[in-house]
């Protein structure tokens, strides 16, 4: 049973110029119902979680529950779209079409589900960080699986990875940056730490700066071909002056990658110093 969009009288808030149904013709809802269910279950599965879904479905004026609501409108409207003026006839497939409304051109309706899948994407970009200031959501499978990249919103990435398919595929190409960065410079301890804070929007003293300046390497990175070592650098710099606020790194075998080398005088060696 669906928890957001429950009525066609809640599905026309989030749809614009839909013509009134006349008496017994069969309300949209019911005719995208399935649509409806099987973009709400993706949502859920793949972003939201079952406990946050049941309880964003509680606030109707929530500026979540719009979002999501929009989200599933938006895509079982796409995802319907290329079937609703089609019917099957018993000589094949035909299109609806009647005196008073024209169907609309091949390239209108490739335009207006161009347009709902931006809107999908745009109300995930939104979801995104309203999620990780939900404190019910923390201890969802969908927060662990955000919580294994820095990165996790979609606003700073390129054009071409601001939707859903491109955020997962961005991630997926920058997994070895990510783990060349833990490994030489941030420890995987501390980059774990890092991921989770931004994941669940809980930040420490000077870890907020730290995740940011993470995003911009990794994403330049991504960007020019090879990783900004200087930042990287300074950022370990940070680090190390800071053994209270981030322990994870100097107890770490990444840690002695920086330790200075400490020369011992030895008697017996060619070089021994008095």
């Amino acid at each position: 049973m669906m928890k957001i969009i429950t009525s066609n009288d809640v599905l026309l808030q989030y749809i614009p110029n839909v013509f009134a149904t006349v008496e017994g013709e069969n309300p949209l809802y019911k005719k995208i119902k399935h649509f409806l269910e099987a973009s709400e279950a993706w949502l859920t599965e793949n972003l939201i979680g079952e406990e946050t879904l049941s309880m964003i479905a509680e606030g109707e004026h929530d500026t979540r529950y719009v979002n999501v609501a929009l989200a599933i409108v938006a895509r079982a409207l796409f995802l319907a779209i290329p079937s609703l003026d089609v019917v099957l006839t018993p000589n094949g497939f035909g299109i609806i079409s009647n005196d008073t409304v024209a169907p609309a051109s091949k390239e209108r309706v490739e335009r207006l589900i161009s347009t709902l899948k931006l809107i999908e994407s745009q109300c995930i970009a939104v979801l995104l960080p309203m999620l990780r200031s939900t404190t019910q959501w923390h201890s969802s499978k969908q927060c662990k699986w955000l919580a294994s990249s820095i990165i996790q919103d979609m606003s700073l990435l390129p054009d071409a990875a601001k939707n859903w398919e491109g955020f997962i595929s961005f991630r997926q190409q920058v997994y070895d940056i990510e783990q060349t960065i833990a490994n030489e410079w941030i420890s995987p301890q501390l980059m774990e730490r890092l991921r989770l804070s931004e994941a669940t929007a809980t930040y420490g003293e000077g870890i907020e700066r730290l995740v940011y300046s993470l995003k911009m390497v990794v994403i330049s990175s991504y960007n020019r071909g090879c990783l900004n070592k200087r930042i990287l650098d300074d950022i370990v710099s940070y680090i190390r002056n800071f053994p209270d606020q981030f322990p994870e790194w100097h107890g770490s075998a990444t840690a002695k990658l920086f330790a200075p080398v400490v020369f011992v005088n030895d008697k017996k060696a060619g070089g021994y110093f008095f």
